[in-house]
C-alpha cells in the first residue's frame, strides 16, 4: 500500500465514524480538519478518485452551509468522472440527491447499483429511499412493496435502518400508501419511537 492510500484509508475510516455521531460539532470539526488534510494531499499528488470522493464525503457529513450543496455534488461527481464505478462516490450522490428531493435523479443513479451487494443495513435503507421517490414520481410495483417489507421485517435488529424518511414521507402522503405499508410503518415507528419532534 502506497503512503497515499495508507492516509486516505486513515481518514476514510474517521470520516467514516465521525458520520455515526449525532454531535454536530464533532461532524464540523472533524470534517473540517479532514478537508484541510485531503486538500494538502491533493496538491502534492497526482488527482485520485478516492481522495476526491472523501472530500465530497467530508462535505455531505458537514453541517449546512452555502459551500456544503455545491461542494458535495462537485467532488463526488469529479471522483466519478475519474472512475464510474467508485461504487462509494455513485453511493453518497445517490444519498444527496434523495436529501434534497431530487428523486427523479435519485431513481437514475439508483439503478446503476447492485443494492443486494450491500451490507444488510445499507440495502435496507436504499430499498426504503426507492421505495419513497418511486412513490413520488412513477410508482412502485406490489412485489417491491412487499419484497422491502419482508426484508425489513426478517432483518436482524442491529441490520435495520429506523424508517425516519418513510415515517416523514407518510404523514402528507398517506394516500399513496397501501394498507400493507400503513400497518408497517404504524408498527415500526411505534418499535422505533418515532415522532415528529424527534431529532435523529
Amino acid at each position: 500500500m502506497s503512503e497515499l492510500q495508507s492516509q486516505l484509508e486513515t481518514i476514510s475510516e474517521l470520516l467514516r465514524v465521525t458520520s455515526l455521531s449525532d454531535s454536530d460539532q464533532e461532524k464540523n470539526i472533524v470534517s473540517k480538519a479532514c478537508l484541510k488534510l485531503l486538500t494538502d494531499l491533493e496538491e502534492s499528488h497526482v488527482i485520485d478518485s478516492e481522495l476526491l470522493f472523501l472530500q465530497g464525503f467530508a462535505w455531505y457529513i458537514s453541517p449546512s452551509s452555502d459551500d456544503r450543496d455545491a461542494n458535495v455534488l462537485a467532488f463526488l461527481s469529479a471522483a466519478l468522472e475519474l472512475d464510474f464505478e467508485h461504487l462509494m462516490a455513485k453511493v453518497y450522490l445517490c444519498h444527496y440527491l434523495f436529501d434534497i428531493g431530487d428523486h427523479g435523479e435519485f431513481l437514475k443513479h439508483y439503478q446503476q447499483l447492485n443494492v443486494s451487494q450491500f451490507k444488510n443495513w445499507r440495502h435496507l435503507k436504499f430499498l426504503e429511499m426507492n421505495l419513497i421517490a418511486k412513490m413520488l414520481t412513477s410508482s412502485i410495483s406490489d412485489a417491491e412493496l412487499e419484497h422491502f417489507i419482508q426484508k425489513y421485517e426478517n432483518a436482524q435488529d442491529t441490520d435495520r435502518p429506523k424508517i425516519r424518511d418513510l415515517f416523514d414521507f407518510s404523514f402528507s402522503n398517506e394516500s399513496k400508501l397501501s394498507d400493507s405499508l400503513k400497518s408497517f410503518i404504524f408498527k415500526w415507528a411505534n418499535y422505533w419511537g418515532l415522532s415528529h419532534a424527534d431529532k435523529d
